[in-house]
């Protein structure tokens, strides 16, 4: 993500999303990250990844991560062709990287919900979890570019047979034609702070509390003392094991089995949701301002796409028109 040697896409978000998932504090222990080369996993279908909040309308969606990827990726290649070089671009699962953090982002944001999970991997965070993603891409073999390559895509040079390479090179470039005329970091802070913002009052609302304390009960009966359930995801008999043990998988599913039977992921929605509706009509113009910005980047996306295809040898070039 603009790192010498690394090639990865995530330019829309101004080549910080993984810098902000990171920093993000998701729950969970040390991920049972497969390292493999292949595509990314998304998140299995289930109650979280259907929940749509209001605040969802001001963000890029997963599938437009993956457009605005492809998109760079297009520029880049057709940049680095103005200096005579060719170069294929960043492998699949680097273009698709993306695209499966923000969704694992958006179906883990509740927490624990799902019995199969709770099954499969107690309280560890599963391969497509966005600790698992980043943990799988860090340590992934990356499609590396050759060093004349390397060069002017990511600026390490500022010349090559007298014409000028640009600013940060050809990486830098791609991104500034996507984010041309938008504010993408202006648009993250704001939205970020007003998500934050809702997740706060909405922990603070009666109904919550209440559902928490009714929550505690179902887990005391079944012999668990645990105030809320972030306590139990990180407790620490769970977050220093590499694995998850018969005992953590045995806690999570009754986690799961009272959160189910208190109503949990209703009554967070719903106040999450009427938390994030008082916000916005509180904000209705700056918020204006991020559709727009959201409109003229994925416009500058299309644009982009349009006039590259990708060849049959898996390279992207300019279309003729």
């Amino acid at each position: 993500m603009g790192r010498r040697g690394r090639v990865t896409a995530l330019p829309w978000t101004g080549l910080t999303l993984t810098a902000a998932l990171l920093a993000s504090g998701c729950s969970g222990t040390a991920a049972e990250a497969d390292h493999s080369l292949g595509v990314p996993d998304l998140p299995p279908p289930g109650a979280a990844t259907s929940i749509v909040l209001p605040l969802d309308d001001y963000v890029i969606s997963p599938e437009e991560q993956e457009r605005a990827d492809r998109a760079q990726a297009a520029l880049e290649v057709s940049c680095l062709s103005r200096f005579g070089l060719t170069w294929s671009g960043p492998d699949e699962p680097d273009l698709l990287a993306g695209r499966a953090i923000l969704a694992a982002g958006l179906a883990e944001r509740f927490g624990l919900v799902d019995e199969a999970q709770a099954v499969a991997h107690g309280y560890h965070p599963p391969r497509w979890s966005t600790r698992g993603l980043i943990a799988s891409r860090e340590h992934a073999h990356h499609h590396e570019p050759p060093a004349d390559v390397a060069g002017v895509l990511f600026g390490q040079i500022s010349t090559i047979d007298g014409d000028s390479v640009p600013a940060q090179g050809c990486r830098g470039e791609a991104s500034r034609q996507l984010s041309a005329n938008t504010r993408p970091l202006a648009t993250i802070s704001l939205v970020t702070r007003l998500k934050e913002e809702a997740a706060r009052e909405a922990a603070t609302d009666d109904r919550v509390t209440a559902m928490f304390d009714a929550w505690s009960a179902c887990m005391a009966e079944a012999g668990y003392h645990y105030s809320t359930p972030m306590s139990a995801a990180r407790d620490q008999h769970w977050r220093r094991a590499p694995k998850p043990s018969p005992q953590e998988i045995t806690v999570a599913r009754a986690d799961v089995a009272c959160k189910t039977a208190v109503g949990y992921l209703d009554t967070i929605v719903e106040a999450t949701a009427e938390s994030q509706r008082t916000l916005i009509e509180s904000h209705v113009d700056e918020l204006d301002r991020v559709k727009q910005s959201l409109t003229v980047a994925a416009h500058n996306v299309t644009t982009a796409l349009s006039s590259h295809v990708l060849s049959d040898q898996g390279r992207w070039s300019p279309t003729h028109r």
